[in-house]
């Protein structure tokens, strides 16, 4: 499930963190000054949903997107890469593209923030 396959390390068995923790960001609220967040599920709008294993997928969706938006307000700054709407978030052929897109938006993000440049500098 999720991009990365699941591996055991002594004796325990790591997964994706997509399955559990999509929006990791409770590690980092009390050992971080500046927390920045990247949103990849993008949820398009749509006018019905045709079979149950695209019903799943939405409520899937749903879900991850209800949670990282109840976390994304312990982050200073949130990338949300524009285009990602057109590919499903379950595309794991799409997975590269998606990597892609997010890393230049959030190149521009740190080009047009700021705060971001400043913590940089430092």
């Amino acid at each position: 499930p999720g991009i990365f396959k699941p591996i055991m390390i002594d004796g325990q068995m790591y997964v994706d963190g997509g399955i559990l923790n999509n929006f990791p960001v409770e590690p980092l609220m009390n050992d971080c000054d500046f927390i920045i967040g990247s949103s990849c599920n993008h949820l398009k709008a749509v006018d019905k949903i045709t079979g149950i294993t695209n019903l799943l997928g939405r409520a899937g969706l749903m879900s991850i997107n209800h949670d990282m938006e109840r976390k994304a307000k312990f982050c200073d700054v949130v990338i949300e890469p524009k285009g990602l709407g057109a590919i499903s978030t379950f595309d794991m052929k799409r997975a590269e593209d998606i990597y892609w897109l997010a890393h230049e938006e959030a190149l521009n993000v740190i080009k047009n923030t700021p705060a971001i440049r400043e913590l940089i500098r430092k």
